[in-house]
């Protein structure tokens, strides 16, 4: 899940206040952040058991159907929903100054980080019998996102536009068993990283 085409700390205006309107780079003031979760951030953060056998199957035939799909067209349906949900994200990825939203989804950039993101997540599905191996190096991924000012609710953020890109995709075949599973299996990943941000702020 990492993000190469992120803004580096130094070379960013730092947003500390997120409760009075920020300007983004197309002028338009973000509203006061909303403090209660959707229902699918929800979701992820009451899923936090352990994968289940039968919910480890749930996920690899959900990314199979994924790639059927196409992890590009996924992807940017995961991005498309995370900036119109939460804009407040945007600046924090290089490739989306002095740009709107729809100039962002239109351009070269965003798919080919969306499909990256997405491979990186296939990469945790080929090895959900060693979640607990890949520990390390999540948290040391979220020690790197720091430097980009990434904070700990920004992965609710993107796992439920991960949801929400898939649900788009896949349509029915991303049925409420497989749905539970991709939650519990994105809260399980997500953990390390949020140790490895918390570690660093």
């Amino acid at each position: 899940m990492e993000c190469t085409l992120v803004r580096p700390r130094k070379m960013r205006k730092i947003i500390e206040d997120q409760d009075v309107g920020t300007k983004l780079s197309t002028g338009e003031h973000v509203r006061h952040q909303r403090k209660e979760l959707t229902e699918e951030q929800k979701e992820l953060t009451d899923n936090q058991k352990e994968l289940t056998d039968e919910q480890k199957e749930e996920c690899r035939e959900t990314w199979e159907l994924v790639h059927k799909a196409g992890l590009q067209q996924t992807g940017l349906s995961v991005f498309t929903k995370l900036f119109q949900a939460h804009p407040e994200v945007m600046p924090l990825f290089s490739f989306t100054e002095g740009q709107t939203l729809e100039q962002v989804i239109q351009g070269s950039v965003l798919p080919n980080h969306a499909q990256q993101v997405l491979h990186q997540i296939g990469i945790a599905i080929r090895r959900l019998d060693d979640l607990d191996g890949m520990a390390t190096k999540l948290r040391a991924l979220g020690a790197r996102h720091d430097r980009y000012m990434a904070k700990t609710e920004y992965l609710r953020f993107l796992g439920a536009a991960l949801l929400g890109g898939m649900e788009e995709q896949l349509g029915i075949d991303f049925t409420p068993k497989r749905r539970a599973a991709m939650a519990n299996f994105y809260a399980i990943v997500s953990r390390p990283i949020k140790e490895g941000l918390d570690q660093k702020q």
